[in-house]
């Protein structure tokens, strides 16, 4: 190794490193792959600087700036291949350099990706276990069935992030923490039809599989391994929960927790929906909007035409929300006359824009009740996530802005 070192010392390897880094990285920054704000002679220094010192300073180095990396928010994907183009480019430099010379500069290369992503290991699981753990006190004020739907698997993915946190083997076989899914179960057959059961089983299959290199992972140590098979699994469990919820939420609507006059959802469903979708949300790290909506003049609609035509008007507007919204949509009678609705996986730009086009379709249009013709707006308000600390903040958010809307003039939605 020493003569090798030695070799490459008085070559021009550095500034090799140098160039491919920043003339990749501008270029990929350019195309809008990376943040604005990166710094790439500080990416160029650090992969030239570390070249020659010792290996325990490079594992701190690098794992430093995963760290780093994961906090301004670079992506881990985008990342390791940036690094693979830059490896290609210094590897096509050296094509007349002794064998040795170019396994030198792979490890080299393979070490950096390896421990950048033990960095964002580390930062990830930190956030998960909070939101886990947060998840699993939720769990205990819910109802009998999710928490033996829900619970084994939250615990499950909170043993698989300690282990990996400490880099630790499970004391015992793996499966054995693994949650049992089968037909047979009672509690999971109460609430699936076959095809549902069959997709939730696949994603069960498929976790046990992503614990197994998990795992492996750990025993190799090889992190570049190891960190996309987690970020899967938790992507996974929230797929799993999310589905799950699904059903739940379906089965519940056939224990009357639907709105007999409109045929959506009730308050009582959302008190059950929407904690278990925004802790979902927190631990995929997917976006999560909700609006609510309130109809205009909806009283002087009740004094004039009598609360027989008012009831029309609402079922009308139920119907209008459930032609325009997505099946994966949720809608609630939260009022008298208003509706919430939670958007799943939905930004709140995009949520804003499909109530914003649902209130343009109504004021084109005129709503027939019982001989009556009636011109119907709404006011609205619109919430995301990541502006709200619990369920609670989001919906006083929105709440908030419906009655901007209302203040400002009516027929409107504010974001």
């Amino acid at each position: 190794m020493e003569e090798v070192l030695k070799i490459i010392k008085n070559t021009n390897l550095k500034d090799i490193i140098k160039i491919s880094t920043e003339d990749i990285l501008s270029k990929l920054k350019k195309d809008g792959f990376f943040p604005e704000d990166l710094d790439i002679n500080k990416f160029s220094k650090i992969f030239t600087e570390s070249l020659y010192t010792d290996k325990q300073e490079k594992k701190r180095l690098f794992y430093r700036f995963g760290r780093e990396c994961y906090k301004n928010y670079v992506h881990f994907y985008t990342l390791i291949d940036a690094i693979d183009f830059i490896e290609e480019r210094v590897l096509s430099s050296l094509n007349f350099m002794p064998i040795e010379i170019i396994k030198f500069v792979w490890d080299y290369f393979e070490f950096i990706k390896n421990q950048i992503s033990y960095g964002y290991l580390v930062s990830m699981v930190k956030s998960d276990k909070d939101l886990i753990r947060k998840e699993l006190k939720s769990v205990k004020g819910k109802s009998l069935e999710l928490k033996d739907l829900f619970r084994d698997y939250l615990v499950w993915a909170n043993k698989i992030s300690e282990d990996i946190k400490k880099l630790r083997l499970s004391e015992s076989n793996y499966t054995t923490y693994v949650p049992v899914f089968n037909s047979q179960n009672g509690k999971f057959s109460k609430f699936f039809k076959k095809e549902d059961f069959l997709v939730l089983k696949d994603i069960h299959n498929r976790l046990i599989n992503l614990a197994f290199i998990i795992y492996t992972s750990i025993l190799h140590r090889k992190f570049i391994i190891l960190t996309p098979a987690y970020m899967e699994f938790v992507k996974l469990i929230s797929k799993f929960i999310s589905l799950a919820s699904v059903n739940i939420a379906v089965k519940y609507s056939e224990e009357n927790k639907i709105d007999p006059l409109t045929g959506v959802f009730n308050r009582r469903a959302l008190d059950i929906i929407f904690p278990s979708q925004f802790q979902i949300a927190q631990i995929s790290n997917k976006p999560l909007s909700i609006g609510i909506i309130d109809i205009d003049d909806f009283k002087k609609i009740n004094d004039t035409y009598g609360h027989i035509v008012g009831d029309c008007v609402l079922k009308r507007i139920a119907d209008e929300l459930k032609n325009s919204l997505r099946e994966s949509d949720f809608i609630f009678r939260y009022g008298g006359e208003e509706f919430l609705i939670l958007f799943p996986f939905t930004k709140k730009e995009k949520a804003c824009k499909t109530l914003n086009r649902i209130l343009e379709r109504l004021k084109s249009k005129s709503i027939c009740c019982l001989g009556y013709t009636l011109k119907i707006t709404f006011s609205g308000g619109v919430e995301g996530i990541w502006d709200s600390s619990n369920t609670f903040e989001m919906i006083e958010k929105a709440d908030e802005k419906l009655y901007q809307a209302k203040r400002s003039g009516k027929a409107k939605v504010i974001c």
